[in-house]
């Protein structure tokens, strides 16, 4: 599995970046990516990566940094 990820709170293909690379039984994953400051948005989505080299999306998530 992989999650990519794109500042701002609308998830853009052409703007993702690969933030990690994931165990294919992973059930968690913590980052700061993109989140670093109060205020600050990212989204986040995690792709399935088949044998076949096909990849498959799921839905985006925005997060959103709570302001202090």
């Amino acid at each position: 599995m992989q999650v990519r990820a794109c500042t701002g709170g609308t998830y853009k293909a052409g703007d993702e970046e690969i933030v990690a690379d994931l165990a294919a039984n992973a059930t968690a994953y913590d980052t700061d990516w993109g989140l670093t400051v109060p205020g600050a948005i990212a989204s986040f989505k995690v792709y399935v990566m088949a044998t076949t080299g096909n990849e498959n999306g799921g839905k985006a998530t925005k997060i959103v940094r709570p302001a202090t």
